[in-house]
């Protein structure tokens, strides 16, 4: 799009904001884009990512910000690659927020430390937001390194058909259950009928995602995440275990995404706040049973599923029904 056809004034009346990139050539290319939740569109982008590319926003936001990083000499390669922070950072007292700026409520987020640093820099009043988005991201990457390290082993055991079936397990495990095709459904089956470290994972993916179902208040969602975090700090899994860790480092974020009711996969909201009784974002729903799919004894695999004991796919989400009558048991006792 041309910089003449952009709205003038898409910029001059932001309060919830999100900040993200998109990558493609193997995330060898970035663009940074900045969406306003209320009004649910892409106001800003410009090519990188990270907190100089964020700095270039708010720049643009607030033309002349005593915030923003100063003029660099051409060919001053050393004080161009600095950030407004890092220019900014002996100056006593701190310079003032800009106008626009000052107006932020909430700006929602990854987990890195870039955009992070230059949103609390230029906005320090605004309410930092971890998207469940990124969440529930982190927590299939932290699956996917127990599946791949899983896959590695059988192809060092030799066993090159199973290293090669198992493989084909890859979206069986990352998609959610409700997307599932039929020979995706009966993959799970198989991984579930072997357990071991990838079901584990798997059922941990899936408890990370149930934090995000509609239904649940701010305070369940706390809940929820604490037990959480009990339970990937007992996964003896090194993926997991660092994902407890991440979690539990920005748990104030993803709590105040809830309370605000922002989310990257829904980024049109009410503009009104909600207080400690309102429902979490709807985008990421818990699994639902994938459509029902027998277990053919001719479909041999690692994950190998006995057919003369057929359960009902609904069994694939025991870990949540479980989770979700704890908190309905500790709602009705309160």
């Amino acid at each position: 799009m041309c910089a003449d056809e952009l709205d003038p004034d898409r910029l001059s009346e932001l309060f919830d904001l999100g900040i993200d990139e998109v990558s493609w050539k193997k995330q060898h290319n970035y663009l940074t884009l900045v969406a306003d939740h209320r009004a649910a569109k892409i106001v800003w982008g410009c090519p990188g990512a990270g907190e100089k590319a964020a700095d270039a926003f708010f720049a643009d936001l607030d033309p002349g910000s005593p915030r923003a990083a100063p003029p660099t000499p051409p060919g001053d390669t050393a004080r161009s690659s600095l950030s407004a922070r890092a220019h900014h950072g002996a100056d006593q007292p701190e310079p003032p927020v800009a106008q626009r700026a000052a107006k932020l409520e909430a700006i929602s987020l990854d987990m890195g430390p870039g955009y992070a640093a230059a949103a609390r820099w230029h906005a320090p009043q605004a309410v930092v937001c971890i998207d469940p988005y990124h969440v529930v991201q982190s927590a299939n990457k932290a699956l996917d390194e127990v599946r791949r390290a899983y896959w590695n082993e059988l192809r060092q055991s030799g066993d090159q058909q199973a290293a090669k079936r198992f493989k084909d397990a890859r979206w069986s495990l990352l998609k959610a259950p409700t997307n599932l095709t039929d020979k995706q459904a009966l993959t799970l089956r198989r991984l579930k009928a072997a357990g071991g470290e990838v079901w584990r994972a798997y059922t941990l993916k899936e408890a990370t995602r149930a934090i995000f179902a509609p239904g649940l208040t701010v305070k369940d969602v706390a809940v929820l995440i604490d037990r959480l975090l009990s339970r990937l700090a007992r996964s003896r899994l090194d993926p997991l275990i660092r994902l407890a860790k991440t979690i539990r480092k920005h748990r104030d974020g993803i709590l105040a995404a809830v309370r605000l009711n922002i989310n990257k996969a829904a980024p049109k909201r009410s503009t009104t706040r909600s207080d400690s009784s309102s429902a979490a974002p709807t985008a990421s729903t818990p699994p639902r049973p994938p459509s029902p799919s027998s277990c053919s004894p001719a479909a041999r695999s690692p994950f190998t599923c006995p057919t003369s004991r057929r359960r009902p796919l609904h069994h694939d989400t025991d870990h949540i029904d479980a989770e979700r009558s704890h908190y309905s048991s500790a709602r009705g006792a309160t």
